[in-house]
């Protein structure tokens, strides 16, 4: 018997392809799937437009504070070049130069860390929308299927599948099959495995 003609395969009467009831669609994958799946994607895009936000205005700041300083001690020197004496010009001009200094240092390494932060949240980025593309990619229309037992027609209770259910469901209907159907005198191996007919 084809493992496709089998009428204890599907329940409900639906039909038994599993080229048809696999085929995957939006329609198929009903409320909860697609609202789950865009949450997801919202969420990735906000999160995304926080951390530009943040980068940015983080940039921002740090050259602001970076134009002030050369500024301010550009107007401290030429203010004590024209009042005092050169000695406190000199030390003033050290001064300067060590804040300035200090100032670049602390730039690059917040420019740094945020370099690495992008870094990061592109990479959890990638990860969020390849594990949304494949969630997916394995959803189904049909989410349940039935467990069947060794005898024809009848179920136990029903399971929510994934990949291996339904590998599992299609390898006991064709077991189920040969035995009923071709086996004269059929032996049962490990999970239900069906060995030929014996002559």
């Amino acid at each position: 018997m084809a493992i496709w003609s089998s009428p204890d395969l599907f329940d409900h009467g639906q039909p038994t392809s599993p080229h048809v009831r696999d085929n995957m669609s939006w329609a198929g994958l009903g409320w909860a799937g697609g609202v789950i799946v865009v949450l997801k994607v919202v969420v990735v895009v906000i999160v995304l437009v926080v951390v530009i936000v943040v980068v940015v205005v983080v940039v921002v700041v740090v050259v602001v504070v970076v134009v002030v300083v050369v500024v301010v001690a550009v107007v401290v020197v030429v203010v004590l070049v024209v009042v005092v004496e050169v000695v406190v010009v000199v030390f003033v001009v050290i001064v300067v130069v060590v804040v300035v200094v200090f100032v670049v240092v602390v730039v690059v390494v917040v420019v740094v860390f945020v370099v690495v932060v992008v870094v990061v949240f592109v990479v959890v980025v990638v990860v969020v929308v390849v594990s949304v593309v494949v969630e997916l990619l394995r959803l189904r229309p049909n989410d349940e299927r039935k467990w069947y037992r060794p005898t024809p027609g009848k179920t136990t209770n029903r399971v929510r599948s994934d990949r291996k259910a339904q590998i599992l469901v299609l390898f006991y209907s064709y077991a189920l099959s040969v035995a009923t159907v071709q086996a004269k005198t059929p032996k049962a191996v490990g999970f239900g495995l069906i060995v030929g007919p014996k002559y």
